[in-house]
């Protein structure tokens, strides 16, 4: 069953002129603590976290909060996780803006930053699943090399088949190296303690997954 849309949300886009910055002030007395988040990870520095913060606020409220609106209910994800991923996707806009693309490498800072995340999240789910000995190195024996790279490769494709609320705590743990106790209020779990059952089921989950395709052994 689709998960309603949050009470805040529906009353700010109902919300009739005279109401709406009553409306605005208590959905954001609910998801403040979210976008904050979502602007600290993204920035360097208390200064930029707070530019990438009202960033994120004036785009909310762009065209009568036209990119609150596009939200739909979806089974796979909560609000929170749409949220928090449009907040970021924001704070890159928000680079892209004031730096510009990286010049003649044809990557754009969207991609880099999202590269690079999912490089940190495999090699920090990786000691969670048995495969703390994955090394990203051109140091070594040249197939153990490309041995650890394979091994990478598919516990990246693991984490991606998981859905955008499950990639969102792992990121919450490993990336931003949050404890259970300050991811729990930010995905609406019950306590600190289904937070560690979470990701004990989720690595246990990548576990599988890597020793179907044949990886039963830690050592590249």
């Amino acid at each position: 069953m689709a998960e309603t849309s949050p009470q805040e949300l529906e009353t700010l886009l109902a919300a009739a002129d005279a109401d709406r910055e009553t409306a605005w002030a208590a959905f954001l007395g609910s998801f403040s603590p979210l976008l904050l988040h979502a602007a600290r990870t993204s920035s360097s520095g208390y200064d930029d976290a707070m530019d990438s913060y009202a960033y994120v606020l004036e785009r909310l409220r762009d065209n009568n909060f036209s990119r609150l609106r596009s939200y739909t209910a979806d089974p796979r994800s909560r609000f929170t996780t749409w949220l928090v991923l449009v907040a970021r996707r924001m704070c890159i806009d928000r680079k892209r803006e004031r730096y510009g693309r990286a010049p003649g490498t044809g990557r754009t800072p969207a991609n880099e930053d999202a590269r690079a995340a999912r490089r940190r999240l495999a090699d920090l789910t990786a000691a969670e699943v048995d495969l703390a000995t994955i090394e990203d190195s051109q140091q070594g024996n040249p197939e153990e090399v490309l041995r650890a790279q394979e091994l990478r490769q598919m516990l990246e494709a693991a984490i991606e088949e998981l859905e955008p609320r499950d990639q969102l705590l792992l990121t919450f743990r490993f990336v931003d190296g949050l404890s259970a106790r300050e991811i729990a209020p930010l995905q609406s779990w019950p306590s600190p303690v289904h937070v560690y059952r979470r990701i004990e089921y989720l690595t246990a989950k990548l576990r599988r997954h890597l020793t179907r395709r044949g990886v039963d052994d830690p050592v590249p």
